[in-house]
């Protein structure tokens, strides 16, 4: 079984609400794995708005209370993914925890992340009294390089049922330190490429041709201001016959980093590439796009976006990517 998905398999299972999951790891790789599986399940139940906080110091706490207790008025169901940084869940965190069982609320759920918290330790009875049974921990005291290498076969397994083993092998020599730079390019070309077995003839040709537009330099043009160079490069996505579900998908975890970067929701400390699909963007760069706009720019491409979101539900493609081009130049 994958040792990520046998976490979310055992949630599934218990046939109560989970609304606190507790993640004890300092692996980054295991951390966005099981945040990206929790998502995904959460998801079906339209928990579809996240809020980052990041817990320094005792005032961070005053404004996750602000977060917790504050009906979103776009947003029915939230998840706060918090991360706390102590090595021990000693009084004033229990203090806190307390009063979130006091005003508890199940449109909103919690995925706390303890980066550095002591393991020897067994903190289950601490989160049975605040929590009851509500909560679900998911720590990797076992996860070791033998389970990421199990884990890594069955998803190289997986993928040559869609590509030519000689690709896998070519990747996986040039990313031996990166296996998700290897599963993204892998992506790439999927999107690129829908419904095809990809042998390593059209790899080669993706390397080398005018082919190498991915939906990520689409995402860099935008946010480095480039905006002829977006929509040529949106053009060009649009030959490839690439997903528009997909763009929707990417750009509404862009503009929602954006928004929440201008919310100081998240900062540098907190940044991960996880939450726009893996594409490459430094911090830096979304950063200085955000400072370029105004909430006025975010919120009317957040309008856009909904449009566009709408018309692909509804299967109304009429002048779809006209408005994607518009998408594409709405921010400074």
């Amino acid at each position: 079984m994958n040792f990520f998905l046998k976490n979310i398999n055992q949630i599934q299972k218990n046939k109560k609400n989970i609304f606190f999951y507790i993640i004890i790891t300092s692996n980054e790789f295991f951390l966005q794995e099981n945040i990206k599986n929790i998502l995904k399940l959460e998801k079906k139940k339209n928990f579809l708005n996240y809020i980052y906080i990041t817990i320094l110091k005792e005032s961070d706490w005053i404004y996750f209370f602000q977060k917790y207790s504050i009906k979103n008025f776009f947003y029915n169901k939230t998840i706060l993914i918090v991360t706390i940084l102590e090595k021990n869940i000693h009084k004033k965190i229990q203090e806190n925890f307390k009063k979130i069982s006091k005003i508890f609320t199940i449109h909103i759920k919690i995925i706390f992340k303890f980066l550095k918290l002591n393991l020897i330790k067994n903190y289950t009875k601490i989160f049975e009294k605040y929590f009851s049974k509500k909560f679900f921990i998911i720590q990797n005291q076992d996860f070791s390089k033998i389970q990421f290498s199990l884990w890594k076969k069955k998803k190289i397994q997986k993928l040559q049922n869609h590509f030519d083993p000689k690709i896998l092998i070519s990747l996986l020599k040039k990313n031996i330190l990166n296996f998700l730079k290897t599963l993204k390019i892998l992506k790439d070309l999927q999107i690129i490429y829908p419904n095809k077995f990809i042998t390593f003839k059209i790899f080669k040709k993706y390397k080398i041709s005018n082919i190498p537009y991915t939906s990520s330099q689409w995402i860099n043009a935008i946010i480095l201001g480039k905006k002829q160079k977006s929509i040529f490069i949106l053009n060009k996505l649009k030959t490839y016959n690439i997903s528009c579900k997909y763009l929707v998908e990417i750009f509404t975890n862009f503009i929602l980093t954006v928004l929440k970067i201008k919310e100081k929701e998240i900062f540098l400390y907190n940044y991960s590439k996880f939450f726009i699909f893996y594409l490459e963007i430094k911090f830096q760069d979304i950063l200085n796009c955000t400072k370029k706009n105004t909430l006025q720019n975010i919120y009317s491409a957040i309008k856009l976006l909904k449009i566009i979101d709408f018309n692909l539900k509804i299967n109304n493609l009429y002048n779809i990517w006209t408005y994607f081009q518009i998408l594409s130049i709405t921010l400074n």
